[in-house]
Parts: structure tokens; C-alpha cells; sequence
């Protein structure tokens, strides 16, 4: 029962917390940033995936801890984890021997399958060894510490100097224009697309709102990334998203105002 929950706990964890929805301005990890690899960031998001499985698996043991009875040795949560960890970089190797000729980013993340049963089974043979539940103060201490460790790791991949979505939007946009490459060119070509300049007036500031907000670059091959924009002219405000690729370029922008969202075109305004 604990292996299946942990799982599925852990599971649950890694599916719900590096999705995001850009209509529901859903980002939570390794947002505002840039990165200057396409390796480095599909590495980040390996690392924030296995975070996040490692506290569902704990989370989920300790819950199923408490049916226990007391006076009975059971499993060690921590230890379903190391488990559970060690079964999953064990069915990836596996997988991922047999993916070798595969484009990367195709390698990184096609090995799951055999991932999730190795899983299983380290977190099965993790279950065998057991503990009684009062170990004296300091494993008390340590089982406090552990999932405490892991948000804080979570929290250190996540930081950045972003000053936060309820800054002024002068700040905001002055924190993008010194760390988001061609940020400038963006805003500037946004100042001027005319179906926002209708709909919102005259622009004065451009900055990076809740949403997605990202860019990277994919070695030689050119840049790519998100943006969602809170876009305040003299007339109205609203919210701009768009996907860019190579030197940062794009057309289409998904505008939202007054809870209404819209597809524009800046090239071909209607």
C-alpha cells in the first residue's frame, strides 16, 4: 500500500507541478529567468521533477505511516524515497541504453516508462526494512529535516532576482530590460503594434507580469521563449502573451483585458 500511494503521490506531484496553463497565468518553477543552454534548462526541469517526486513519495508514506499501528516496526519514509529515487535513475538507465541513438531532448525525456516501475520496486524492497517509530530525538530531528531539505533545494533551483509581480511596473520593466536579451526590441515593437495601441492608448510601461516568462537559448540554433506582459497605456490596461523564437521575433500576441481575451495581430492589424 505505501509503494502504490508513494507513487502516485509522487507521480501526482511531478505532473501537477511543472505543468503550467498560460490562460490561467499558471507558472511554478524556473520562471523568470534565462538560461543560455537548452541542456541546462532541460537538466533544471530533470532536477525540479525529481524534487517534486521525492516530496510526493514522502508526503504520501508519511500519510500512510499514521495507519500504522504503533507498537508495530514499520518503513521509514526517507527510506522510500532513496528507493523510490534509486529504482527511477535505474529504469531510466535501462531505458535510456536503449533510446542512445535518439536526439537528445528526445532521450531526456522518453525514459519514464521503465523509470516508474524501477521505482516501484525500490520503493517495495524499501518497505521491507523496518523501524519502530520512536528512535530518540535526533532521527526525530531528521525526519522533520529531510522534506524540510527538499523544499529548500526546490526553493534555491526556483530564485531568482525578479522583484516579484506586485512591484511597480517600472521596476518590473527595468528588471526584464537587464536581464531578458532583445527585452527592449520586444516592448518596443509592442509599443507600436496597432491593435494594442487602440485598445489600451499610448503605452508607458511594459513589464513582466504573473504568467510565464522565460527565455532560453538552444546552442547554435537560435533563442526561444515566453512572455506574459502586463502592458499599461493611458487609456487601459491589459495582458500580453506570445511566444517568441529565433532573435526574438513574433506576430501573434494573445491579449486579455477586462476578462476578455483576444488573438491580435500586430502585422496584419484588424
Amino acid at each position: 500500500m505505501a509503494t502504490l500511494i508513494g507513487g502516485l503521490s509522487g507521480t501526482l506531484a511531478v505532473a501537477f507541478g511543472v505543468k503550467y496553463s498560460p490562460d490561467m497565468g499558471i507558472y511554478y518553477f524556473l520562471n523568470y529567468r534565462v538560461e543560455r543552454d537548452l541542456l541546462d534548462w532541460q537538466i533544471l526541469w530533470l532536477s525540479v521533477g525529481l524534487l517534486l517526486f521525492a516530496l510526493g513519495i514522502y508526503g504520501g508514506a508519511v500519510v500512510v505511516r499514521q495507519f500504522c499501528p504503533r507498537r508495530v516496526p514499520t518503513f521509514e519514509p526517507a527510506l522510500l524515497v532513496g528507493g523510490g529515487i534509486a529504482g527511477l535513475f535505474a529504469g531510466c538507465s535501462m531505458q535510456w541504453y536503449a533510446l542512445a541513438d535518439l536526439p537528445m531532448d528526445i532521450f531526456l525525456w522518453s525514459s519514464w516508462r521503465l523509470g516508474i516501475i524501477g521505482s516501484l520496486l525500490g520503493m517495495l524492497l524499501a518497505c521491507q526494512v523496518k523501524f519502530r517509530r520512536a528512535l530518540g530525538p535526533r532521527v526525530n530531528l531528521l525526519r522533520i529535516g529531510f522534506p524540510l531539505m527538499l523544499i529548500l533545494l526546490l526553493f534555491l533551483l526556483n530564485f531568482t532576482s525578479f522583484p516579484g509581480v506586485k512591484a511597480t511596473a517600472q521596476s518590473r520593466q527595468q528588471w526584464a530590460s537587464r536581464h531578458f536579451p532583445l527585452y527592449d526590441n520586444q516592448v518596443s515593437y509592442l509599443k507600436r503594434c496597432p491593435p494594442i495601441v487602440k485598445r489600451v492608448g499610448k503605452v508607458e510601461f511594459i513589464a513582466p507580469t504573473k504568467g510565464v516568462n522565460f527565455f532560453a537559448t538552444e546552442g547554435g540554433s537560435g533563442q526561444h521563449g515566453e512572455h506574459t506582459l502586463e502592458i499599461i497605456g493611458s487609456t487601459g490596461t491589459g495582458v500580453a502573451h506570445f511566444k517568441f523564437g529565433m532573435a526574438g521575433g513574433f506576430d501573434e500576441v494573445q491579449f486579455t483585458q477586462n476578462n476578455k481575451t483576444e488573438n491580435l495581430s500586430c502585422f496584419n492589424p484588424k
